[in-house]
């Protein structure tokens, strides 16, 4: 009697129906919904990557109340300090992307919930970080850059061409740089006299 009750009654099917019954062909909103949830976990990897996980945040601060701090040579040869400023590095050009500035600066973050005081900042435009950013040369012709620091515009009167010596952040070398434009001397001039408290 219990076989009787336990017996699975059998189906039978053709290989083909039950085949076609199972899959169906996605659909232009099936790869919609798939390519978004994509694009939202990536966002969301590389923000935990380049913020929490490093201990870095952007905070957008726009005043630099003292005057930034250099890259000692101890610094520059302590491994934990490379990398935390690197991970600066990641941090900026991620923010690039999110905000309609031309300059960041490392006072703009945090670590660990400390302001980054370092001589450190990040061109946009073409993603290079420079570290201890020094002038070292001067063009003779001069151009009139118009410049804006925490609401105050201003026009400046600078080198047209400047040469740099600074550390390339993501390098960890230390270089020299020429600017390429005009709009690049005006930028890495400005950035430098921000962080040495001289744009005032």
């Amino acid at each position: 009697m219990c076989k009787r009750f336990c017996k699975v009654p059998s189906l039978k099917l053709k290989s083909s129906e039950w085949r076609g019954a199972s899959y169906k062909k996605p659909s232009r909103c099936h790869w919609f919904l798939g390519f978004l949830v994509l694009s939202i976990w990536a966002v969301w990897m590389a923000q935990d990557y380049t913020g929490m996980n490093s201990g870095m945040e952007y905070v957008g601060s726009k005043s630099n109340m003292d005057a930034a701090i250099e890259i000692s040579g101890v610094d520059f040869v302590d491994e934990k300090i490379k990398t935390k400023h690197r991970a600066l590095s990641q941090s900026m050009k991620y923010q690039c992307s999110m905000v309609s500035e031309d300059v960041l600066f490392a006072f703009q973050f945090t670590y660990n919930k400390r302001v980054m005081e370092d001589h450190i900042f990040l061109l946009c435009e073409n993603t290079k970080v420079f570290g201890n950013a020094k002038v070292i040369q001067r063009s003779d012709k001069k151009i009139k850059c118009t410049e804006e620091y925490d609401g105050e515009l201003r026009d400046v009167v600078r080198s047209r061409e400047i040469t740099i010596k600074a550390i390339d952040v993501d390098g960890w070398e230390q270089i020299e740089y020429t600017t390429t434009n005009p709009k690049e001397s005006c930028m890495i001039q400005h950035a430098i006299d921000v962080l040495e408290l001289k744009w005032v």
